[in-house]
């Protein structure tokens, strides 16, 4: 064989026989030469000579990506799907690779970045996922892709992919032309804040972005799309009036087909804002209580990997009002306690569900048969009210724990029948209304005395303090204008609120619903027991019964009161009808008159009245003459007079 200086080799020395031997491998160096160059041999074997020439084809091999060289390739840090590598471009223009030379393409083994090991075939990718095999003129010819990769624990970063070529006669390492960036822009969000079904407007909290390692370009896309935990898309109004950013070159934009997407367009030129931060964004309003998290995520224009996802934006919190009662129950004109309810604001989460004053409206539906009366409540809470609603305004600052003590509030009688009822109350900014968790009964039972045909006109029983008399009264009825409040068993008693005043005889009574417990002797107590239970609107009738008052020397007012004596508590009814006792002086002057034939006149008289008068506008004085022998006078026929302080008429 000839080598390059001329000289004579005798390859017998390293051939053995029977077996097939090589040309020694020569090392030609071509980084400067441009042309073809070629390679002869020259075989003797005896006598004989075979020349053989093998050319050898000089040029560059060029691996780069196939868009721009200028511009680098990204993937995101915080991936979880694959993601796509550039599409190689081989630029062989002199043709040196041949059929079956093998390309292999190296990530760098210092980077958290492997092939995926499912895009393999014939084991074209290495065990350790760094290195990718494929054939020339079999696998590849002008482009090459590459399998997606997938991105580890990897912090941001700038490489270039290395490749070897492996031919049948020599072998190459080439530097992949183009730059390929690890990383992704920061997103952070403020803390979790509260979603309020029905609420006009929830507030997501604020958004921040930097990008302080340079990952985005001019014309990216950040996406921002918001989920319930079910998968449904949030729903955002148009308009949103509260938006604000602290960069004004930058506008957060609700997406014109996707209904639950926010764009931000990246204009930038230069460095991006290094602080950029979106506040005021406002959801619609939500009404389906399956809805209890919102979710956002959040991804770049051309990549399909979401580089955020917060799980808790907006959080689900229900705001109540409780109602307490205590263990007596709420009986009209009872005259004992005031039927009291307890008022508390309750949230059934530690986050807050209010950050402004949070005012609630409580009403008292008409079924209650009650109206808002006397309240006490505690400093820092305001209140304002009417007959049947009350507003409240406290401070969200003020609820410890998720509660605040709203305070006491009074009930009193409407002029209206009661049924079982709840309280109804809504937040000031959120639609729906609420009721009470609760049921409740104000209940209102009566005492109405019917004494004679003008009970519309004489409410009252008016005596005369000193004197004995006996009064018969046809008809006490005890009403109920609520839901029962007789049970079986209780025991109900009628009972003078002096004992001047006493039972003189037992009239008429349902002996089926009332079982008389004391009838002997002169009673100030008529004590019945309930023998069965009540309709609801069902009146006890107590007819005729007659009562006694044995005169004294003071005026007063007299009751008839009623107690229900339960299980666990006693409750007292006052009639409205009173008994008033009182006294009234008569002067006449003069004591004597002597009547004329032409002058008959009656004496001046003048009535001085007690503190609790039997004279009343409502009410009629008849006076009447009398003669102590013969027949008595009369007033003159047809005699009317009108007065500013009274009236007189001859009937």
């Amino acid at each position: 064989v000839l080598s390059n200086d001329g000289e004579v080799k005798n390859l017998l020395d390293n051939i053995n026989s029977g077996k097939s031997f090589s040309v020694p491998r020569f090392d030609f160096p071509l980084k400067n030469v441009k042309k073809n160059i070629h390679v002869d041999y020259l075989f003797k074997y005896g006598k004989a000579y075979v020349a053989k020439r093998k050319v050898i084809i000089n040029g560059a091999i060029e691996i780069k990506h196939a868009f721009s060289s200028d511009l680098t390739w990204r993937l995101l840090d915080s991936s979880v799907k694959p993601q796509a590598l550039p599409l190689i471009q081989i630029i062989d223009d002199k043709k040196i690779l041949q059929l079956g030379d093998s390309i292999i393409i190296k990530l760098p083994s210092e980077i958290d970045l492997v092939f995926r090991k499912e895009d393999s075939q014939n084991n074209s990718i290495s065990v350790d996922q760094k290195r990718f095999t494929v054939l020339y003129g079999q696998d590849v010819v002008d482009e090459l892709k590459l399998p997606p990769v997938i991105v580890g624990d990897q912090l941001s970063t700038t490489f270039s992919i290395e490749s070897e070529i492996h031919s049948s006669y020599w072998k190459k390492g080439l530097t992949v032309v183009g730059d390929i960036k690890i990383g992704s822009p920061q997103i952070a969000l403020g803390s979790t804040r509260s979603l309020v079904l029905f609420r006009d407007k929830n507030q997501i909290p604020s958004i921040k972005i930097s990008d302080k390692n340079g990952f985005l370009k001019k014309g990216d896309l950040l996406f921002f799309d918001f989920f319930f935990d079910n998968g449904s898309p949030v729903n955002f109004p148009s308009r949103q009036s509260n938006l604000n950013t602290t960069v004004n070159s930058y506008n957060l934009e609700k997406d014109k087909i996707i209904p639950n997407r926010f764009v931000l367009p990246i204009n930038k030129s230069a460095q991006f804002p290094t602080n950029l931060e979106f506040s005021g964004l406002e959801t619609g309003v939500v009404t389906d209580k399956e809805n209890d998290i919102v979710l956002l995520e959040v991804g770049i224009s051309g990549f399909e990997n979401r580089i955020y996802k917060f799980d808790s934006v907006l959080k689900i919190v229900e705001p109540k009002i409780a109602f307490r009662q205590s263990d007596v129950l709420w009986v009209a004109n009872d005259g004992i306690i005031d039927d009291i309810i307890q008022i508390e604001y309750q949230e059934n989460d530690s986050l807050a569900a209010f950050s402004d004053t949070v005012t609630v409206s409580i009403s008292m539906p008409p079924n209650s048969g009650a109206e808002w009366g006397a309240m006490k409540v505690p400093s820092g809470v305001l209140t304002q009210h009417s007959n049947k609603k009350i507003v409240i305004k406290f401070s969200p600052k003020t609820v410890i724990d998720g509660n605040l003590f709203l305070g006491e509030y009074a009930l009193i009688p409407s002029n209206t029948a009661s049924s079982k009822f709840q309280f109804e109350y809504s937040f000031k900014n959120i639609s729906q209304k609420k009721k009470s968790d609760e049921a409740f009964n104000f209940y209102k039972p009566v005492l109405l005395i019917e004494k004679d045909k003008a009970q519309k006109i004489r409410t009252n029983i008016f005596v005369h303090q000193n004197d004995s008399i006996k009064i018969q009264l046809p008809l006490m009825s005890y009403v109920e204008q609520s839901e029962p409040f007789l049970n079986m068993g209780d025991h109900i008693s009628f009972e003078w609120s002096n004992s001047s005043w006493s039972w003189e005889k037992i009239g008429n009574y349902d002996s089926n619903s009332l079982k008389l417990i004391n009838s002997e002797g002169k009673l100030n107590v008529l004590d019945f027991q309930v023998a069965k239970e009540l309709m609801k609107g069902q009146t006890l009738d107590l007819k005729n019964f007659r009562i006694g008052y044995g005169g004294r020397s003071i005026n007063n007012v007299d009751s008839l009161i009623v107690r229900i004596s339960k299980t666990d508590y006693d409750y007292s009814i006052v009639s409205p009808t009173r008994i008033i006792s009182s006294n009234h002086d008569i002067d006449v002057e003069p004591h004597e008159l002597v009547w004329s034939r032409d002058q008959i006149r009656t004496p001046s008289f003048s009535i001085r009245g007690s503190p609790d008068p039997i004279i009343l506008p409502e009410r009629k004085l008849i006076i009447r003459l009398r003669s102590s022998h013969g027949a008595s006078p009369s007033w003159k026929s047809n005699y009317n007079r009108d007065d500013l302080e009274y009236s007189a008429r001859v009937s």
